[in-house]
């Protein structure tokens, strides 16, 4: 789902957001196993990094995405070689790291 009224305070080097889609989640969305084959990550203006993780029964599974040197001009769809297969209950939390320097 969206995630709505994230407030990043101004001025700050590296504001990390994290935002998590949890196992009720998962457990309401998807009832079988789902390939996830690609990604796009997003963000706006500020955003400097995000990373998107795959976590099953609280341990992690890996990276889904990341892209360490975000840039909003340049965002891109990634198609994996090997699809990564969704569970239901499986959670996926991504984190975004914004950059608000010079900005009230």
């Amino acid at each position: 789902g969206a995630v709505y009224g994230i407030t990043v305070p101004p001025n700050s080097k590296d504001f990390q957001y994290n935002a998590i889609c949890s196992g009720d989640c998962t457990n309401q969305l998807i009832k079988e196993p789902t390939k996830i084959f690609g990604a796009y990550l997003h963000g706006h203006l500020a955003t400097r990094k995000v990373i998107a993780r795959h976590f099953r029964n609280g341990k992690e599974l890996g990276v889904i995405d990341e892209d360490e040197h975000y840039d909003f001009n340049y965002q891109q769809y990634k198609h994996f070689e090997t699809p990564i297969e969704l569970l239901p209950g499986d959670s996926i939390m991504v984190t975004c790291h914004y950059n608000t320097e010079g900005r009230n």
